[in-house]
């Protein structure tokens, strides 16, 4: 797809709106690759802080932007949780040395579910792939309900292209496969703790309830160049709007997909 078509299926008129947004801060540039995808400069911002977060005993945090909570969320000990914000991110550095018992603990889930189909995922921020690397078998069986479906902080609903890969399209399993088989390796020669990964959920205002895409932050610090840093937008050929400008996209993100809306895109399943 061009360029200027992805942009339109953002809800953006150009490439200086996408990187003048208020989560593109430390961006500079873009660049947009055959595999419908931006190469992101500077590839590792603020590089030191990332080395310091390696050396961080806990090493997985969120990333909050105080984008408010809005959806029915329930929660057994809500009563005694402050948080009002819903989380967009997470840092994790992987792959840990001893791995985690428990669950995290400060993280929303909603009751009603996020609506969804074949063309609309319930897409991970941090993917289910990353589970082995951060807990214990154990406990991923038992009690890790982190990567749930229904965790409002690490689930936002995603285009299926800009969710899964095939071999035109780069989407984020993509470089999650690639992410995973660097940290396979150095589990196998015995190395830890010695990459970085941040995920983004990025969104053109903070009150949107679908964003526009991910950023994805991988930093190697045993081998800089397996480095990258990359934006996924969130499109797909599959949802067309006949005849309309960019602003009718825009609606779209504002809103997000509900149920009655997804019944005429696609076909429910259970993704």
């Amino acid at each position: 797809m061009k360029e200027t078509e992805v942009f339109k299926r953002l809800g953006i008129r150009n490439k200086n709106e996408l990187i003048s947004l208020r989560q593109f801060s430390d961006i500079l540039g873009c660049i947009w690759s055959n595999g419908n995808y931006y190469e992101l400069t500077p590839k590792i911002p603020r590089l030191i802080d990332k080395i310091e977060f390696l050396n961080n005993p806990e090493g997985f945090h969120p990333i909050d932007i105080n984008k408010e909570i809005k959806l029915n969320y329930y929660r057994r000990d809500r009563d005694n949780l402050q948080r009002k914000n819903r989380y967009v991110g997470w840092k994790v550095k992987i792959p840990r040395r001893v791995l985690l018992k428990e669950d995290i603990s400060d993280y929303y889930t909603t009751n009603e579910g996020i609506p969804h189909n074949n063309v609309v995922h319930r897409g991970h921020l941090l993917g289910k792939q990353f589970k082995k690397f951060l807990f214990e078998s154990t406990s991923i069986k038992n009690n890790i309900h982190f990567f749930d479906k229904n965790n409002i902080d690490n689930i936002y609903q995603q285009f299926s292209r800009a969710n899964c890969n095939d071999k035109f399209n780069n989407g984020q399993s993509y470089f999650e496969n690639i992410v995973c088989g660097i940290i396979e390796n150095y589990i196998s020669k015995g190395i830890f703790e010695c990459c970085y990964y941040e995920v983004e959920a990025i969104f053109l205002d903070i009150d949107d309830k679908m964003p526009v895409g991910n950023r994805i932050l991988f930093f190697d610090k045993e081998n800089f160049e397996n480095s990258f840093h990359v934006f996924v937008p969130n499109y797909s050929e599959k949802y067309v709007l006949e005849n309309y400008s960019y602003l009718k996209y825009r609606k779209r993100f504002k809103s997000g997909f509900s149920k009655k809306v997804l019944k005429f895109i696609g076909s429910n399943y259970n993704c």
